[in-house]
């Protein structure tokens, strides 16, 4: 999952699968700028190498997932649309969300409220942000979700 803004700054990403740094630049350049290239009346839907692009922007930003092939590309849009409320919820408005380690924790506890009531699979590896992979982190706790 890929959270960047308007202008192509990443805010936020997620990778469920490992890879290393230089690849993983390499694919959000390559993301990002296909996205951003596309017109705001075109499909939230693509193909990309063996997967699908789901995306969606709100306000300055965009949230992209990246899902298989047999995956559903409404569900994805429904969870996408899912995150972004739960970020008004917590941050205000999600074009002021600051990219920091509790957005991150956010996702995180997004992502196991989803997994159990959604059945979705995952298995999270890793949650960065420019200032997380930076080293700063201001050390916020992980907020609780009430089902």
């Amino acid at each position: 999952m890929l959270l960047f803004s308007r202008q192509g700054k990443l805010r936020l990403q997620k990778w469920y699968v490992p890879l290393s740094d230089k690849e993983k630049k390499k694919i959000t350049r390559e993301l990002v700028q296909t996205v951003l290239a596309r017109k705001p009346k075109m499909c939230s839907f693509l193909e990309w190498r063996d997967l699908k692009i789901v995306y969606k922007r709100y306000a300055s930003l965009y949230f992209c997932c990246a899902i298989e092939d047999q995956d559903n590309e409404l569900i994805t849009l429904e969870i996408i649309h899912r995150y972004v409320e739960l970020l008004d919820k917590y941050f205000g408005s999600s074009s002021r969300v600051r990219t920091t380690s509790s957005a991150a924790a956010l996702l995180g506890a997004f992502e196991d409220r989803t997994e159990t009531s959604c059945g979705l699979r995952a298995a999270p590896l890793a949650i960065e942000t420019p200032a997380s992979s930076a080293g700063n982190s201001p050390g916020r706790t992980k907020p609780e979700l009430a089902c």
